[in-house]
């Protein structure tokens, strides 16, 4: 009754329940609960610690227990729970009970326990567990790959907490990659759920990453201050934790970007008793002491801050916190002068969010490469960087990257003598902060010296300036304010914008707004309603766009105004079109394009993985979404290339459009040229050539002109129509065929821009298993129940070659089904296939013994072991160091020693927490 209680988030009636059963205090030297009372702690301790955020008193309650987690003669199902919850509150933040690598060897363990007993509730918390123990170590991949191998698991659940924790896990980890959109999709998720089961500990940490998330991206200071202050009041009964640090910090990053540092600093002597036993919670207040030293020109104080951080920052540990204190010494030393320094701390930030795996930092790192390389007069350098940056563009439209690189633009343009070009990218960095609410940089900017200032009427550098804020329509927004007020000085000026659900939201404003403000009709070009009068900018679909001045309806200097403007209403049209596409990329919470691990989902049913081989190729399909370039896939037959072709159509933003397949062996001039200039019913779209080495070397010259021209004509009427994005696919060698003269060179070049290679089925044997289940269920005679297959049958599936890939397994499996009986349990064993790939296991292995593949995976199991273990103890249990011992990453020895069941803990000397009481 106690677990279904809990599964319906009714945590605080399990404790009134259970807490009358728990024993008066046993003896340090008692024997270990009987199992009936060993339940009743572990349900407390996960009451007490998912509920209340108390990891002290749930590891008092399980310490009695923890020599179950190695007995033998205990059931599976108690051992799994011990190690769950053990690992659970060694994953909590708490500087009493947080041991990362305990925590990952004892989940592990958990979970493997509870599929001994098929338990899957218990094997989804476990990976939830493990999740946010890598999240402690900022190892974002570990983190997604825990949540990934969680989400099946989690939505087969009717756990409530189950599904509150996951949406809060998955928003940690997309923010710390920087995808501050699926963080927040998540975060509403996540606050919606805990408001109605009237949980304060989940609401207050989905309060406390909604400021921070919001800070990210740019949005109205005061929208965080509000959160993380009603976060704190939700916070306040609870346990010190995670959150309460997040929320102190969202409410210091506020004070700071808003220059009331007094504020700040009484929020400092709050945070640091209130989060001194949070584990990590020192180094980030440490960091903000820092940032708030330099936005006080106190550099001697700002350096002794980044000094303490001292051993937090040791390498390999907390890489992204690394790369933030990187950027603020960067900046230290650029004010003191020491600009050689300072760019080696910046190429040390870039380090460091790359093994973060943080594209926002990345790109700041960058910028700042760029910035300090122009400033010493290294142009080359500089541009060399910039243009490295724009890898990480969609994050352009977050207001604080945007800003940074209006400086960095300003710098450069300055280094190259661009005098002018330089004052318009300075006067839009400082329109940037001021959006941003930051009065600190606003003003250092504003108090740069004076430099020579354009003169040209607004009309004539209108343009260049809505094209360069086309980021977001905050900054478009702004640019054409400025302009106006230009023609309309001394008056209230603002931008609104009108959607048809939200109404009416303000974007930008210039001067005081009048007494009344008596809107537009949404479908009006214009209005006059006194005191104001209003221009449409754009209008489309749902949304509306108005530019509005303080002026009497017969008021000339309006009219003057308007005329002047009125020819730039289209390019402010395709700036607020092209704003709003790059903060749909940032920002719109699709969960279409949110995946449970992090990690890309290509969304085909039929394509099936879970290889590194097959993910990488699945992010490299997701970073060309937006591209419109031709693609050339590469692979041998079978391997799967047309469903890579539909996948890249699927994930791109002409997916509403058709998708069309042609082979190349017997196509006609005709065909071909009707299908690249586009259907007539259905423009554009996607255009696969399948097998392009048999395209006749006439037709590819239709092709190449295609690709140099960007569309082609319509054969008989001469018109052009929608250009259609090229895929082509080919298992031959295109450059062998170009030097025979069998295939157009420029056609080479032109396809080879990007290219997708997939990799052969023996290349990926872990994908092996998913097909064979994929397969045997979608292949199965209809009416008939799904069918198992044998260890030693998927051996020999694992073990053979595959020459003719994924098609020729799902033919083998396809072939087999027709001999499979139906009753009682089908089941299909070795003799179901074919003669050669019996073959492929070993002679002597048969169903007398278990299959070698097992006992090769023994042999090479314990040469591992030894390995790793050997590399831990000389390094005294120092993981980064043993990764460099054995040539691993350290995410690659993490996943080595979870598969190993080896814990690192034992080969770290450590002094034992004293005996807490229990509360």
């Amino acid at each position: 009754m106690a677990r279904s209680l809990l599964t319906e988030g009714r945590a605080a009636d399990v404790a009134r329940m259970l807490e009358p059963l728990l024993p008066a205090e046993s003896p340090t030297d008692a024997p270990v609960p009987e199992a009936g009372e060993a339940t009743v702690r572990v349900l407390l301790a996960r009451v007490g610690l998912l509920r209340y955020g108390d990891a002290r008193r749930a590891r008092t309650l399980l310490a009695p227990l923890t020599p179950l987690v190695e007995q033998e003669t205990a059931s599976p199902a108690l051992r799994g729970d011990v190690a769950l919850w053990l690992g659970w509150t060694h994953a909590w933040e708490d500087t009493a009970t947080h041991d990362a690598a305990r925590a990952i060897h004892l989940l592990d363990r958990a979970y493997r326990l509870f599929e001994q007993t098929l338990d899957t509730a218990g094997r989804c918390w476990a990976l939830l567990g493990q999740a946010l123990a890598y999240g402690t170590l900022d190892e974002a991949g570990l983190l997604g790959q825990a949540l990934d191998r969680a989400a099946p698991l989690e939505e087969t659940l009717d756990d409530v907490q189950a599904s509150l924790w996951f949406q809060a896990l998955h928003a940690r980890f997309d923010h710390y990659e920087g995808r501050y959109a699926c963080a927040r999709f998540h975060l509403d998720r996540l606050a919606e759920r805990a408001r109605h089961h009237d949980d304060p500990a989940a609401l207050g940490r989905a309060l406390a990453q909604q400021a921070l998330v919001d800070l990210d991206l740019g949005r109205p200071p005061g929208t965080a201050l509000d959160l993380a202050r009603t976060a704190l009041d939700h916070l306040a009964a609870l346990p010190p934790g995670r959150p309460l640090l997040e929320a102190y910090l969202a409410l210091l990053r506020t004070h700071l970007l808003r220059g009331d540092l007094e504020a700040a600093d009484r929020v400092f002597a709050r945070a640091k008793p209130a989060t001194a036993e949070v584990s990590g919670a020192g180094a980030h207040l440490l960091l903000l002491q820092a940032h708030r030293a330099l936005r006080g020109d106190d550099l001697d104080a700002a350096a002794r801050h980044l000094d303490a951080l001292g051993a937090d920052l040791l390498p390999g540990r907390r890489p992204l916190l690394a790369a933030e204190a990187a950027l603020l010494r960067s900046d230290l030393l650029a004010r003191q002068g020491a600009l050689d320094r300072a760019h080696d701390q910046a190429r040390q930030a870039m380090v460091h969010a790359a093994e973060a795996g943080h594209d926002g930092r990345r790109a700041e790192a960058l910028l700042r490469l760029a910035r300090l390389s122009a400033e010493q007069g290294d142009l080359e350098n500089a541009q060399t960087y910039l243009h490295q940056s724009e890898a990480y563009s969609d994050h352009f439209s977050a207001l604080p990257l945007a800003a940074q690189r209006f400086e960095t633009l300003a710098a450069l343009a300055r280094c190259e003598g661009r005098t002018a070009d330089s004052e318009a990218y300075l006067a839009q960095a400082r329109a940037t902060y001021a959006l941003l609410g930051d009065v600190v940089r606003t003003e250092r900017l504003r108090r740069e010296p004076a430099r020579r200032r354009s003169t040209a009427a607004p009309p004539d550098n209108l343009g260049l300036a809505l094209a360069r804020s086309a980021l977001s329509v905050e900054l478009v927004a702004e640019a054409w304010l400025q302009a106006a007020e230009r023609l309309l000085p001394g008056r209230w000026l603002g931008v609104y914008a009108w959607h048809r659900r939200e109404g009416w939201t303000l974007l930008r404003e210039h001067g005081p707004s009048p007494a009344s403000l008596p809107l537009p009709a949404p479908d009006a070009e214009s209005a006059r309603h006194d005191p104001v009068c209003w221009m449409r900018l754009h209008a489309r679909g749902e949304q509306a766009f108005f530019f509005g001045a303080h002026a009497a309806p017969d008021d000339p200097a309006w009219q003057a105004a308007t005329d002047r403007l009125r020819p730039w209403l289209p390019v402010v049209a395709l700036a607020l079109d092209h704003a709003d596409q790059q903060a749909r990329r940032l920002t719109a919470a699709l969960p279409n394009d949110v995946t449970h691990g992090g990690e890309p989902t290509l969304p085909l049913p039929g394509l099936v993985y879970a290889s590194p081989a097959m993910r990488r190729l699945a992010g490299r399909i997701h970073r060309l979404r937006t591209s419109h370039s031709p693609i050339l896939i590469l692979g041998e037959r079978g391997t799967g290339k047309e469903l890579i072709a539909r996948a890249l159509h699927a994930t791109s933003e002409r997916r509403e459009a058709p998708f069309r397949l042609l082979a190349c062996a017997d196509l006609t001039r005709e065909r071909l040229e009707r299908h690249l200039s586009g259907n007539a019913d259905e423009p554009g779209g996607t255009l696969l050539l399948d097998e392009v080495a048999d395209l006749p070397f006439d037709l590819q010259s239709v092709v190449l002109r295609f690709l140099e021209a960007g569309s082609t004509a319509r054969p008989g009427d001469g018109s052009a129509s929608a250009t259609v994005r090229l895929l082509a696919t080919t298992h031959r060698n295109l450059d062998a065929l170009v030097r025979k003269g069998r295939f157009h060179e420029s056609l080479y070049y032109h396809l080879r821009v990007v290219t997708l290679e997939v990799p052969p089925l023996r290349l990926r044997r872990e994908d092996i298993p998913l097909l064979v289940r994929h397969f045997l269920r979608h292949l199965r005679p209809p009416g008939c129940p799904m069918i198992s297959i044998t260890p030693q049958a998927l051996d020999a599936l694992i073990l053979y070659e595959w020459p003719g890939n994924v098609r020729q397994l799902r033919n083998e499996i396809e072939r087999a089904l027709l001999n499979v009986a139906s009753e009682p349990a089908p089941l299909l064993d070795l003799e179901d296939f074919s003669a050669s790939l019996r073959t492929a296991l070993p002679t002597g292995t048969g169903p007398a013994g278990p299959p070698l593949l097992y006992n090769l995976d023994e042999a090479v199991a314990a040469t591992e072991r030894t390995l790793i273990e050997r590399a831990l103890t000389e390094t005294g249990g120092q993981v980064r160091a043993a990764a460099d011992l054995l040539g691993l990453t350290r995410q690659g020895l993490y996943k080595k020693m979870r598969r190993l069941g080896i814990d690192v803990s034992r080969f770290q000397q450590r002094t034992e927490p004293a005996p807490l009481v229990p509360s």
